[in-house]
């Protein structure tokens, strides 16, 4: 009996991903070679999308299935003939296997979901001239039909490997944080100093915006930009002489208050101040202040909040 079922175990063609999928956005089957007849199995809130000929033909819903025309009408429709199939002396011989690319794909909410940017927003300013720079940093991603987004991807794509579509999806995502920025009716000195109301706004923006390709996006928060080397260090300087204080402004048609930043210095000489107010200014290398615990980058010798030296000579 155990040889038995080792033998079944062996020349099972069945199809499943149960372990695959968990904890994981997508997962690409590694077998190409489709039985017609076996079963397939679509784990709870995930789809298992169907590519034929580098197209996306059939899209299945958690459950049961049986490979065959009726499951899988898109498909085989495309292989002339529905269930068979003309062999080149003329006769029809009935369709017992294909080549096809699996994508399951999860339906539930992805958190910490990376996005980057190549395409850069541009700014006009006054302090700097021209900036430009690329967005990058975590959102909550949602899947619902993501079928759209594998069809777009496909465009560039014949095959998507392993990483390709979180990648790609990141870049999309990152552009248009990048556009919504473009968009913010407000002096840029004032994105680098409030991030987190410019997260707010960019959040009430983006939200709907990639319903064409069968996905939505929340809890976008921006991490870093990065900019040219000069551009970057007229930035730096720029924050570091630039004193923080509670300002009001307006981004698009609503204004917010910023929460007042109170330092003061204790007997013992430490600077201590509002730990609710978490200040990044936005570059990748920074380094902790510890005495008031902001952070800045690598660049800065001085605290650009509190004015102490951040590292030891």
């Amino acid at each position: 009996r155990n040889i038995y079922l080792g033998f079944k175990t062996l020349f099972n063609k069945n199809i499943e991903c149960v372990d695959k999928i968990k904890n994981n956005l997508i997962y690409l089957y590694p077998k190409r070679t489709i039985y017609v007849g076996k079963t397939i199995l679509v784990p709870n809130d995930t789809v298992a999308v169907f590519v034929y000929k580098d197209r996306v033909s059939d899209v299945l819903s958690a459950g049961k299935h049986i490979i065959n025309e009726s499951s899988l009408v898109e498909t085989f429709e495309r292989m002339n003939g529905g269930a068979f199939k003309r062999k080149k002396n003329g006769l029809f011989k009935t369709i017992k296997k294909f080549n096809a690319d699996i994508y399951f794909v999860s339906l539930l909410e992805e958190a910490y979901f990376p996005f980057f940017s190549d395409i850069p927003f541009v700014f006009k300013t006054k302090e700097f001239g021209k900036v430009s720079g690329y967005a990058s940093g975590m959102c909550n991603i949602k899947m619902f039909k993501p079928e759209l987004l594998i069809e777009q991807l496909l465009d560039i794509y014949a095959y998507l490997k392993k990483g390709v579509f979180e990648k790609e999806t990141g870049f999309i995502i990152g552009n248009v944080v990048n556009k919504i920025l473009e968009k913010i009716n407000v002096d840029f000195a004032n994105i680098l100093f409030h991030t987190e109301e410019v997260g707010n706004y960019i959040n009430g923006e983006i939200e709907y915006s990639f319903d064409n390709l069968g996905f939505r996006v929340t809890n976008v928060d921006i991490e870093s930009m990065q900019f040219g080397k000069k551009q970057q260090l007229k930035i730096n300087e720029y924050i570091a002489k630039t004193k923080l204080q509670s300002t009001d402004f307006e981004l698009g048609n609503f204004s917010i208050d910023k929460e007042v930043l109170d330092y003061k210095k204790e007997s013992n000489g430490k600077i201590v101040g509002n730990e609710s107010a978490e200040l990044s200014f936005m570059l990748n290398n920074s380094t902790k202040c510890k005495y008031c615990g902001a952070e800045a980058g690598d660049i800065f010798k001085y605290c650009p909040v509190c004015g102490k030296v951040l590292k030891d000579e």
